[in-house]
């Protein structure tokens, strides 16, 4: 309930809206701006748990000790995995042109 209805964020668009019109549209931008984190927290841990079955997704106790160190799964690698395997390596500063 606090989540969507009572956010400090919705609250003062709604309090700050010129009429009752714009008070709805608020709440809705608002509420859109709410979903990005879905997209930003949950999206990449889902896909590196299709990308990596079998480090990220492992599901026997004993090989997910294995590869991250922890019974319970290994969640907690799951961000920096994606980073690893699939971003390009930047450039060094000794790479960098001189100026």
């Amino acid at each position: 309930m606090w989540y969507w209805c009572a956010d400090q964020v919705i609250v003062q668009r709604v309090l700050a809206s010129k009429n009752y019109a714009h008070a709805k549209a608020s709440c809705v931008v608002a509420g859109y701006l709410k979903l990005l984190p879905m997209f930003l927290m949950v999206l990449p841990g889902m896909a590196a748990r299709v990308l990596f079955p079998d480090d990220v997704a492992c599901v026997v106790p004993e090989i997910c000790e294995k590869v991250c160190g922890s019974r319970e799964g290994c969640t907690n690698i799951a961000y920096p995995k994606i980073v690893i395997e699939l971003l390009p390596a930047g450039k060094s500063n000794s790479d960098a042109p001189s100026s």
